[in-house]
């Protein structure tokens, strides 16, 4: 009887263990498109790697299925070659990580593979020396995968992602490149995420004729010209990014429109936190920090554009303005004549979305009373 106690109680604890794992939240998900740990070492010297067909795959273990992917690993790429992996017109599925590339033009590019085959994870690709050179680049290649990877020192950009829409960019390191963090330029209903984008010669991420983009929990620093550049994109989402001590403005928006801007935090920017110019209309923002932006200015913020709203009127919830004075509204500069209704006394902290938390709880509540009958039934034996 008191084995048969010990082994349930063991069990129990085992399948708490999982099913609480803090790291997830709840009950975890497996799939080939988690970023791999695995370490950066043990490299393999490896020549360039050029693939225009899904026979040219056949070279590396694996067999194309989305359950058995091809797998480009555990490479060292160094070259004056143009490209360190091209890959051109494959419908297999396959995954590239674990590799350092150094190459004159590109370390990773990826050109008309089919839509979700492609994932890119924990690579670092960095000194490529042309000016307009970049860490990785997906041309026309759509719902592409990007994580964990480091993309720093180069010419260019990180990462440009150009006409490759439902693409989910996350986890990477892209510091210190001649232009852009991250740059995707048509390329809809795709998601930045968890990204740090600092140093950058102009801008820590650029959205260019992109639209229904989210960009959330992001950390841009110390970027010359601004820490996020939306060019004419319409439902961006921004949610818990940081962007700060940006040479210029935190957000700098040229035509953007009906983007919702909440849970950010802009400090210590040399101008101001958010701009918008004249073609910037109806976005809305709120639930925002705005600290020691912008330090020879009227306010933090300006705005342009039109039918721009500063608050969420609904709850009677504006944005932290670590100016203001604590009577009235907080005014802002531009011929909008906008103004926060309801500026915050005290800053804003983001929390996971109050419906998800009630999901997860719901589902540790039915796990709870699953382990409990399992105990039970063990103590029984």
């Amino acid at each position: 009887m008191f084995v048969s106690q010990k082994k349930a109680i063991f069990l129990c604890f085992i399948l708490v263990s999982i099913f609480f794992n803090p790291v997830y939240g709840g009950i975890c998900e497996q799939s080939i498109f988690q970023p791999n740990k695995a370490s950066r070492a043990n490299y393999v010297i490896s020549d360039p790697i050029e693939i225009t067909s899904d026979e040219d795959f056949l070279q590396f273990e694996g067999s194309g299925t989305f359950e058995d992917p091809y797998l480009i690993e555990n490479l060292n790429i160094t070259t004056e070659d143009v490209y360190g992996i091209f890959i051109s017109s494959t419908t297999k599925y396959f995954i590239i990580q674990n590799c350092f590339i150094d190459a004159y033009y590109a370390g990773i590019f990826l050109e008309f593979v089919e839509e979700g085959t492609a994932m890119i994870t924990n690579n670092i690709c960095s000194r490529s020396e042309q000016v307009n050179g970049m860490g990785i680049c997906f041309f026309f290649s759509e719902g592409v995968v990007i994580s964990n990877n480091i993309c720093s020192g180069n010419a260019g950009w990180g990462m440009e992602v150009w006409g490759a829409h439902y693409s989910y960019v996350f986890d990477n390191i892209c510091n210190n490149n001649g232009q852009s963090g991250i740059i995707t330029i048509l390329s809809d209903n795709s998601e930045i995420s968890e990204n740090i984008c600092n140093g950058n010669g102009r801008y820590g991420i650029r959205v260019s004729l992109s639209d229904k983009m989210k960009l959330e929990s992001n950390v841009c620093k110390r970027n010359e010209e601004a820490g996020l550049f939306l060019e004419v994109a319409e439902i961006v989402s921004l949610m818990n990014n940081t962007f700060a001590e940006s040479e210029g403005f935190g957000i700098l928006a040229e035509e953007a429109g009906y983007c919702s801007i909440d849970y950010n935090t802009f400090q210590n920017n040399s101008n101001y936190g958010i701009y918008f110019d004249h073609r910037s209309n109806n976005s809305y923002v709120h639930h925002n920090n705005f600290i020691d932006n912008a330090p020879y200015g009227s306010s933090q913020a300006m705005d342009e554009g039109e039918n721009n709203l500063w608050c969420d009127r609904a709850n009677e919830k504006g944005n932290f303005w670590e100016d203001w004075n604590k009577r009235g509204s907080y005014k802002l500069d531009g011929k909008a004549n906008s103004e926060d209704l309801y500026p915050s006394r005290s800053s804003f902290s983001y929390d996971l979305n109050p419906t998800e938390t009630t999901a997860k709880l719901s589902i540790n509540i039915k796990s709870i009373s699953f382990f409990l009958f399992l105990f039970v039934f063990f103590m029984t034996i």
